[in-house]
């Protein structure tokens, strides 16, 4: 999947053709392939305003910093800001991760279900990879979904995150305690002011980490106040860059599965019925 090829507005037009095959699933009266569809365009939806809300909290990160005067390039700081900032990320994970779940619950029905009523009925990701260990998919789209669910690809990053932050620990201190990174972005000549927020880059490793309690055999280091502060941003990738590659690329799998959908997308238009016109 490459969001760089995508066209400009690709995660609204996605939310707009959901909405359609909604529209043509309800016509067919196919109640179950118009429910999947529906709840597929609103969690596109959802995702978009998670990503808004992430972008807003940086706003007001850098306003914050920039009406107190202390604005200095290449500066790491904690404020009131920083923690609203990593809420935003985790609602967009937690939300994002609902969108692939929606998406696999789709393929499903719409490619292993539909030649085989009989098949378990899946809602999540987990349950297609698990499907796929002994018959993997062999159209594009699902091609797609299986590989981008494998270690170390986006899909599988994505969801490593969500667990993290689901299931073990808040992400702004499931490893080192992240602060905030003030820099400066060249613009037309000029300097402008920026702030980065870190993720860590491998948050697979960190979950497995915690759960095998391997974190917390060097209390002193973890825990001990002033001494598990990151560093720099070179070993972590920067919050709301990731959140949006990350919307691209799940607006860009949402089209590829809208692909397989037996219902091609239909506008919905409204027509009087018994229409009867008189004088006033």
């Amino acid at each position: 999947i490459n969001p760089a090829a995508s066209p400009p507005w690709l995660c609204t037009d996605q939310g707009h053709d959901w909405s359609f095959i909604a529209n043509a699933a309800f016509l067919k009266k196919n109640g179950l392939f118009c429910d999947i569809a529906s709840r597929i365009s609103q969690q596109i939806r959802a995702c978009e305003w998670r990503l808004r809300q992430l972008s807003e909290a940086y706003s007001d990160q850098l306003n914050g910093r920039l009406f107190s005067k202390t604005f200095k390039a290449n500066d790491r700081f904690l404020d009131g800001h920083t923690s609203l900032c990593y809420l935003a990320l985790q609602s967009f994970l937690i939300d994002a991760c609902t969108l692939r779940d929606y998406l696999s619950e789709f393929y499903s029905e719409a490619m292993i279900r539909r030649g085989n009523p009989s098949a378990p009925k899946i809602t999540a990701l987990v349950g297609l990879l698990k499907v796929w260990r002994s018959q993997p998919p062999e159209d594009n789209a699902g091609k797609e979904l299986r590989a981008s669910s494998l270690s170390g690809n986006w899909l599988y990053e994505l969801g490593a995150y969500r667990d993290l932050v689901v299931h073990v620990a808040p992400l702004a201190n499931a490893a080192k305690t992240l602060l905030a990174f003030t820099k400066t972005i060249e613009f037309q000549g000029e300097l402008l002011p920026a702030i980065q927020l870190p993720i860590p880059l491998k948050p697979a490793e960190v979950k497995n980490s915690r759960t095998t309690g391997q974190y917390f055999d060097d209390p002193d280091l973890n825990f001990a106040r002033g001494l598990n502060f990151i560093e720099d941003m070179e070993s972590s990738r920067d919050a709301l860059e990731y959140a949006h590659i990350a919307m691209q690329q799940l607006g860009a799998l949402c089209s590829s599965i809208a692909g397989i959908s037996p219902f091609a997308p239909q506008v919905p238009i409204i027509t009087p019925i018994n229409l009867k016109i008189t004088k006033g």
